[in-house]
């Protein structure tokens, strides 16, 4: 079974609520591999997740939307391997935001980078079948959502000096164009890219063939991007940190933007009409 298989979107295994009998069962089957191991060591959180800490890691502690690079083996409680990554080619997911089983979301959070260990995950929490075990390593966390500002961004990125917005979006126009620009219920045609606050890209039309067009302050995109198009004048283009709340809101999009997460944009006004 190839390693992607873990990221298998999260959903299969989120909408399973376990009641305590369903925990207790789960319990009991890692228990007995515990007992037969001769594993004391363990800790257990209320979901039932068990965790061993090998090594907690010398480097930050994981938040929600940081991106981390894992090598892992997973294997279930008659130790049968079933997926494997290493460091050479770790496995990449971005953490708490559905990407990966809950007991992964859960547990990877309980170390730091650098941090070694196993997780023993119920099957709640897991596919919702079988109960399955992962020796887990965090061979590289970049910092994401928590604790990582707007100020953060522009002191580590030389990104002065710039413009604020009253509605919150800071923004620096990084190449001028004509004076011409876009009014309220125009259609107006860009490129652009998405970027985490980490500059790493999660969407982008540049490649595309075909251009993105809307029409100005229309309620199907994200505020945000509405507003900082706005700012542009045909044939500008500008890098724009668009704050959570003008961006994907509480709910964010499961499995790529976790919830009230800022993001950047690189967008160039291509035409209006």
């Amino acid at each position: 079974m190839k390693s992607s298989v873990v990221v298998f979107i999260a959903f299969l295994g989120l909408g399973l609520f376990s009641c305590k009998d369903d925990t207790e069962d789960a319990l009991i089957s890692l228990e007995e591999y515990l007992q037969n191991k001769s594993i004391e060591n363990y800790e257990l959180t209320d979901s039932g997740l068990i965790y061993v800490v090998k090594e907690s890691g010398e480097g930050p502690s994981l938040h929600v939307g940081d991106s981390l690079s894992i090598s892992y083996k997973g294997y279930t409680t008659d130790d049968v391997v079933f997926s494997t990554a290493n460091s050479t080619q770790p496995f990449e997911v971005v953490l708490g935001i559905k990407q990966v089983i809950p007991g992964w979301d859960e547990g990877l959070a309980l170390f730091n980078e650098g941090g070694e260990g196993t997780l023993f995950i119920p099957s709640h929490l897991a596919y919702g079948e079988e109960d399955l075990i992962f020796d887990i390593s965090i061979e590289k966390a970049i910092p994401g959502l928590f604790g990582y500002t707007f100020e953060d961004y522009v002191l580590d990125n030389e990104w002065t000096p710039h413009e604020e917005t009253d509605s919150g979006i800071w923004y620096v126009i990084t190449r001028a164009g004509s004076d011409k620009n876009p009014q309220s219920g125009q259609t107006v045609t860009v490129d652009y890219t998405g970027y985490f606050l980490n500059n790493i890209i999660f969407d982008t039309s540049v490649e595309s063939s075909v251009k993105f067009s809307f029409s100005l302050g229309t309620t199907e995109i994200i505020s945000g991007f509405s507003e900082a198009v706005s700012l542009l004048n045909e044939g500008d283009i500008g890098d724009f940190l668009i704050p959570g709340n003008l961006a994907y809101g509480e709910n964010g999009i499961p499995g790529v933007i976790a919830p009230n997460q800022d993001l950047r944009f690189t967008i160039k006004l291509i035409s209006i009409q």
